[in-house]
């Protein structure tokens, strides 16, 4: 009845660098408990910035070959003029690495292709296991500070590599054939029987507990309700609190007490576990603190989770320290506003205006936009008009200029005597100031990428190729109609459309893609129809092909075109409906304007 835990994609917001360095591992054939020496050069766009800042460091994920999860290790690089340059020594069990360089926050990952390293034997062999995880890793399906773009073409070859080496790998045969099943080069039923031929003459790395706890987490996939789904993840992550699927369990529980009416029992679940991440509990307290009743609950689970994201034991081996740090101050920034949210909705608003606040400076440019409003509303109902103002400067000059806080600004300083014509150039300035900040993160943004033909279909069955846009400012959404979250992103969207419909120069194509059932046109057609506000151009990719070119791993995700097809924004998952106006309407006048 909910969803299988082994079939979410994981759902993230991305954008691939424009730039890309040089790095070099040396030696090139790295061997166990050899000092490895990375050389980074970065393109000139950001040489001067990482310059500016000195503290660059690589990343380095390093694979096991019986985890599932890499361990983060970061390594300090210094700068000799030419390179930055620095040693680590990976440990003995590791078979496989990646590596992004930069600071927190602005990472150079080789356009989200990063760069590899494999370990080898001394006699200049591959250890076992190095192809299959690098095969894994071509996969794209890893959390979104180290996923790369997906290739199965290179992964399968990467397959084949280790296969070739150390034919006895189990793992490796199954994953060969999985994509051939993807690829429709075999059928189910193919892949099984070849599968049962192998089997017990080829050995997995894969640890026997972790087949069995693979194998216990299929059956919760089948519970009855909701609220028995919950009692069965809530059981097994208190029997495995280090499980490498902890982040899709819990996910699920947060997903099926929202949408299966089981916000009580979720929050059982959340105060007994004590390794909640800090991030899960920002999720639910967003549907949580909504509730009246509940709200003490709410604020309960956001002061302990804001506890837990200051401690160290708290970071995921797979993020290194600075940038869980990083992580870590943007969920607290979050759990903040929920926090001031909720207590201003309990009339509490002395406390809200503290936790708001407390919100903005920590979240910095990345808080939640609405925490400069909600505060800035409070202290002017508390007659704190300078700090009303301040705050409407900041939010302002940061690229926040809401109606709330333009008039604010206007109206305290006009009270106060301020000639009107000054206000007005002295806030035209703050504007432009908030309108450059917006363009230098877009700017940082753009993909750039090559355009990637294809032809989508009508509802009707005319075909449509793509270059039929150019010269036009293309946004495609990839969806189906099974994609909840691909329906709840759908309001916004179609806002979205209105506020271009009548711009000749803008196309939106709202494409269909990975349906389940035999006749798609019929199942897209009966969706429209059941919900006529949506007016959205809407097309269907028939075979699958086009947004395989596009390299989708999970919808919905969005992209942008420039008038040259060449891709600018990628956009996967969802963003609150404000936040997606805002940001989607900056992308399109952006690209319009080039």
């Amino acid at each position: 009845m909910f969803r299988n835990i082994f079939l979410v994609s994981l759902v993230f917001v991305s954008t691939v660098p424009l730039f890309a360095g040089t790095v070099n591992v040396l030696p090139l054939k790295p061997t166990v408990g050899q000092a490895i020496t990375l050389e980074y050069k970065p393109d000139a766009t950001l040489a001067k910035e990482f310059e500016a800042t000195g503290n660059v460091q690589a990343v380095v994920y390093a694979f096991e070959i019986q985890d599932e999860i890499p361990d983060a290790i970061e390594v300090p690089l210094t700068f000799d003029g030419q390179w930055w340059k620095g040693k680590v020594v990976l440990p003995a069990s590791v078979v496989f690495g990646i590596v992004k360089v930069g600071v927190p926050g602005n990472y150079d990952t080789n356009k989200d292709m990063f760069w590899s390293l494999r370990m080898h034997e001394q006699g200049g062999r591959p250890v076992e296991g190095a192809f299959y995880k690098e095969g894994l890793f071509g996969l794209g399906q890893y959390p979104a500070h180290y996923n790369r773009v997906a290739d199965a073409t290179e992964a399968s070859e990467a397959f084949q590599e280790e296969l070739k080496l150390y034919p006895n790998n189990l793992d490796a045969y199954t994953s060969a054939i999985s994509i051939q099943v993807q690829a429709k080069e075999l059928t189910a039923e193919q892949a099984q029987q070849q599968l049962a031929s192998v089997a017990s003459t080829r050995r997995s790395t894969v640890p026997a507990d972790r087949v069995a706890e693979l194998q216990a987490l299929q059956r919760y996939s089948a519970a009855p309700s909701a609220g028995a789904f919950i009692d069965s993840l809530e059981k097994h992550l208190a029997m495995y609190p280090n499980t490498p699927s902890a982040r899709q369990l819990y996910s699920g529980a947060v997903d099926a007490g929202t949408k299966g009416n089981e916000l009580p029992r979720l929050i059982v679940m959340l105060e007994h576990l004590e390794a909640v991440p800090p991030s899960t509990v920002n999720e639910a307290v967003n549907y949580i603190g909504a509730v009246d009743t509940l709200r003490p609950r709410a604020l309960t689970l956001i002061d302990r989770a804001i506890v837990r994201a200051e401690m160290p034991s708290a970071r995921p081996v797979d993020m290194g320290v600075s940038e869980w740090n990083e992580e870590a101050r943007r969920t607290i920034s979050d759990l903040y506003f929920v926090k001031g949210a909720i207590l201003r909705a309990q009339t509490r608003y002395a406390d809200a205006i503290v936790s708001l606040v407390k919100a903005i400076e920590l979240g910095r440019t990345e808080v939640n936009k609405s925490a400069y409003d909600m505060s800035v509303s409070l202290l002017q109902a508390e007659k704190k008009n300078e700090e009303a103002l301040a705050l409407a400067i900041q939010g302002i000059t940061n690229g926040v200029g809401s109606p709330l806080l333009v008039t604010t600004y206007r109206t305290v300083l006009t009270a106060q005597g301020k000639d009107t014509v000054a206000v007005e150039r002295e806030l035209a300035d703050l504007r432009k100031k908030g309108t450059q900040l917006q363009s230098k993160r877009l700017m940082s943004e753009m993909l750039n990428l090559p355009m990637i033909d294809g032809t989508f279909t009508t509802i009707d069955g005319k075909p449509v190729p793509m270059s039929a846009w150019k010269g036009k400012v293309v946004v495609i959404d990839y969806w189906a109609t099974w994609c909840g979250p691909c329906r709840a992103s759908f309001p916004a969207l179609q806002k979205l459309y209105d506020k271009y419909r009548n711009n000749p120069n803008v196309m939106f194509a709202v494409v269909n893609v990975w349906e389940r059932g035999e006749d798609r046109v019929k199942i897209v057609k009966d969706f429209m129809a059941k919900n006529p506000t949506l007016t959205f151009p809407v097309f269907l990719d028939l075979k699958d092909q086009v947004v395989a070119k596009y390299g989708v791993t999970g919808i919905p995700t969005k992209f942008w075109l420039d008038k040259n097809g060449r891709i600018q924004f990628k956009e996967v998952g969802g963003l609150p409906e404000e936040q997606f106006l805002e940001e989607g309407s900056q992308k399109i006048d952006a690209l319009l304007a080039q």
